[in-house]
């Protein structure tokens, strides 16, 4: 039950899985994309993405990870996206 703020995973070396389970909607996963097509605001400092300049709005993309494994790499800015219910 937990929306993590946009972020890079610090102990690992990049390749992720993750899935969500539970009775809820919204909670996708943002992965940042400069292709993308939905904007979050950077909030901090992200190791390893000196371009990205908190108080700035980004590109991502969004990812239904509700029941499906989802690969991506950590080392690149994520985020849980606001939801309601239990996960």
């Amino acid at each position: 039950n937990y929306a993590a703020k946009m972020h890079v995973d610090g102990n690992n070396h990049g390749p992720s899985r993750i899935i969500a389970l539970g009775e809820f909607t919204g909670g996708e996963l943002w992965v940042y994309d400069e292709n993308g097509t939905h904007w979050l605001e950077v909030p901090d400092k992200m190791r390893g993405w000196p371009n990205l300049k908190p108080g700035t709005k980004v590109r991502g993309t969004l990812h239904d990870i509700k029941n499906t494994w989802f690969g991506f790499d950590g080392t690149v800015p994520h985020a849980v996206m606001p939801y309601e219910g239990t996960r």
